[in-house]
């Protein structure tokens, strides 16, 4: 997560253009649009549930991550998406 994602992404999305936002990207940058927005509210997106973060967390016997994506999206998000339970091996 680089200055220029957090200054570009929001520049290209204003410009109607394809913008993503991946991962833990999504608060780490915390990129906002002109009028202060997250570049994320009020978006219809999916990311890692807790549960998937607890897991990956218990597998190496450390935290992580600083912030939950589940936690944090609930916050802002009114359409966030979540599988039930990991669906087998991933990555990220």
């Amino acid at each position: 997560m680089t200055n220029e994602f957090t200054n570009s992404a929001p520049v290209r999305y204003e410009a109607g253009k394809v913008t993503g936002v991946i991962c833990h990207a999504t608060f780490g940058s915390r990129p906002r649009t002109s009028d202060g927005k997250l570049l994320v509210e009020e978006k219809t997106w999916t990311g890692f549930a807790n549960s998937e973060e607890d897991f990956a967390d218990q597998f190496v016997g450390m935290r992580l991550q600083p912030f939950r994506i589940e936690d944090e999206a609930r916050k802002i998000a009114y359409n966030f998406h979540r599988s039930q339970s990991l669906q087998g091996p991933c990555c990220a």
